[in-house]
């Protein structure tokens, strides 16, 4: 909803349909009624507004929440400039490390993920916890980002998860809790 600049706002099922809280399969994170639910708690705490429309009911922004939520986008967008500048500024192609490292993390976390919820099912042990195998680095797509330097990268990353860094926390953090409430 927050990429969607509607005037009139949307149905539910045009948010499903946006795919924004969707798995890149296209399988939905939330259900249908967690979904409504969810709608329900933003138009209660007043951030969105709801309208009937035809029998069906819309959903828009309240433009105070609005501009909350773009004004948290651009900070998040602030400090992962920020992280990518620190750990390869002297790189050349800077945009390709950011995407490179975002999907990398996107990667590491997935599996930190998945392994905590196999050692709380009692799956896996705990000396078998730590998951990750090396993520894509860019030495493994040379044809596709040749510019890309994958000492660098791994460098990057090393230091982003040895290292503790205002910054480097926050992305830590907040990429924890998403994971961890997209697989509970």
């Amino acid at each position: 909803m927050l990429l969607a600049d509607t005037e009139g706002g949307l149905t539910l099922q045009e948010i499903e349909r946006q795919g924004a809280i969707s798995f890149s399969g296209g399988m939905p994170v939330f259900s249908h009624r967690d979904l409504r639910a969810a709608l329900a708690r933003l138009v209660t705490s007043k951030r969105i507004v709801e309208t009937e429309d035809h029998e069906e009911k819309r959903y828009a922004w309240r433009s105070r929440a609005y501009d909350e939520l773009w004004e948290m986008q651009r900070s998040s967008e602030r400090r992962v400039s920020s992280v990518v500048y620190r750990l390869f500024g002297n790189a050349r192609w800077l945009l390709a490390y950011t995407a490179s490292f975002m999907e990398c993390l996107s990667i590491i976390f997935s599996q930190l993920g998945e392994a905590y919820v196999r050692l709380l099912k009692g799956d896996i042990v705990h000396k078998d916890y730590w998951p990750c195998r090396w993520c894509n680095s860019p030495k493994d797509n040379q044809g596709q980002i040749p510019e890309l330097d994958g000492q660098v990268f791994e460098a990057g990353v090393i230091t982003f998860f040895r290292d503790s860094h205002p910054d480097y926390d926050a992305i830590k953090w907040n990429m924890g809790r998403i994971t961890m409430s997209l697989k509970l």
